[in-house]
C-alpha cells in the first residue's frame, strides 16, 4: 500500500511534479519525477485520486434548500466519505494511514455506513479492521447494519456485506427512529433473502454459545 502518504502535498518545481512523504518516525522527503518526460508512480496515484474525488466533491458540495425553505443544508463530502462512496479502496487506505477519523461524518452518515450501503466488502473490512464505531446512527436511527440488510435507493444488499457486520457483532436488536430493527427493514423492502441471513446468523450464534456452555459439563462429566 502507500502507507506514509501525507496525502495533498503534490508540488511542481521547475516543470517537476514532486510528491512529499511523511513517515511515522515524522522525516519529510520529497519523491519526484525519475527522468525527463516520466512522472512517478506515487504521484500519478495522489494525483489520480484527487482528481477524482474532487471532481465528485464540486457535484455534491452545491448547497441545497432545506424542508423549510430557508435553511441552507452543507452538503460538502470529505476526501475520506467521497472516496468510501466511490469505492476507492487504495485512497481510502491512504487517507486512514495519514489521520483521517474512521468516523467522520457527512449529514451524520459514517463512512461504514456508506461502504455498507454501496456494498463496497473490502472496504468495510477495512474500516471495521480500524475498530470503527458500527453502533453509530443517522438522524434517522439507521445504523451501518441496517444499510447492509436493506440499502435505500433500490440498491441491492451485498450479503457478504452484511455478514462481515454481523460477525464484527453489530447489535441486531438496535431500533432506528421508526422502530424497525436490521431484520424489519429488510422485510418491509423486500429484501427477504437479507432478512433470511441475518436469521441463520442468529440462529447460529445460538448454537455456539449453547455448545460453548455444555463443554464444561461434558468434560466434568465421569
Amino acid at each position: 500500500g502507500y502507507v506514509g502518504i501525507k496525502v495533498g502535498d503534490i508540488v511542481s518545481k521547475n516543470g517537476q511534479d514532486h510528491v512529499s512523504l511523511r513517515q511515522k518516525s515524522g522525516c519529510e522527503f520529497t519523491f519526484g519525477n525519475k527522468g525527463k518526460g516520466r512522472t512517478d508512480d506515487l504521484t500519478s496515484f495522489l494525483r489520480d485520486r484527487q482528481s477524482r474525488v474532487q471532481s465528485q466533491q464540486k457535484g455534491s458540495g452545491m448547497k441545497s434548500i432545506g424542508k423549510n425553505g430557508k435553511r441552507p443544508i452543507d452538503d460538502h463530502k470529505s476526501e475520506l466519505w467521497t472516496a468510501v462512496e466511490m469505492g476507492d479502496l487504495a485512497y481510502v487506505q491512504a487517507l486512514l494511514d495519514n489521520g483521517a477519523s474512521v468516523n467522520e461524518t457527512h449529514r451524520c452518515w459514517t463512512p461504514l455506513m456508506k461502504a455498507c450501503e454501496e456494498g463496497h466488502v473490502a472496504i468495510t473490512q477495512m474500516l471495521l479492521d480500524r475498530r470503527c464505531n458500527m453502533e453509530a446512527f443517522n438522524k434517522k436511527g439507521r445504523t451501518a447494519l441496517s444499510f447492509a440488510a436493506a440499502p435505500s435507493m433500490d440498491r441491492q444488499p451485498n450479503l457478504a456485506v452484511l455478514q462481515l457486520v454481523l460477525e464484527a457483532g453489530a447489535d441486531i436488536g438496535h431500533a432506528d427512529a421508526r422502530g424497525e430493527t436490521a431484520k424489519d427493514r429488510p422485510i418491509r423492502d423486500d429484501f427477504p433473502v437479507a432478512a433470511s441471513a441475518i436469521d441463520a446468523f442468529r440462529t447460529r450464534m445460538k448454537i455456539q454459545a449453547k455448545n460453548a456452555h455444555s463443554e464444561p459439563e461434558a468434560q466434568g462429566t465421569p
